[in-house]
């Protein structure tokens, strides 16, 4: 995948990276990696906890 330019689709800024996938917070679109650390990846890591603690692991 190769560098453009894109605006993030959970915070808005125009940045210019690769962008990340932005689910499980929206469906569609790119984010970039402040947001990918900051909200999608907290957001991931909450639903694996929860699933975990659903099947008794």
């Amino acid at each position: 995948m190769s560098e453009t330019k894109f605006k993030c689709c959970i915070c808005g800024k125009d940045v210019t990276e690769y962008g990340n996938d932005p689910w499980p917070i929206k469906e569609e679109g790119r984010c970039c990696s402040y947001c990918n650390w900051t909200v999608v990846l907290k957001e991931r890591n909450r639903l694996s906890k929860l699933n975990r603690e659903k099947n008794g692991n």
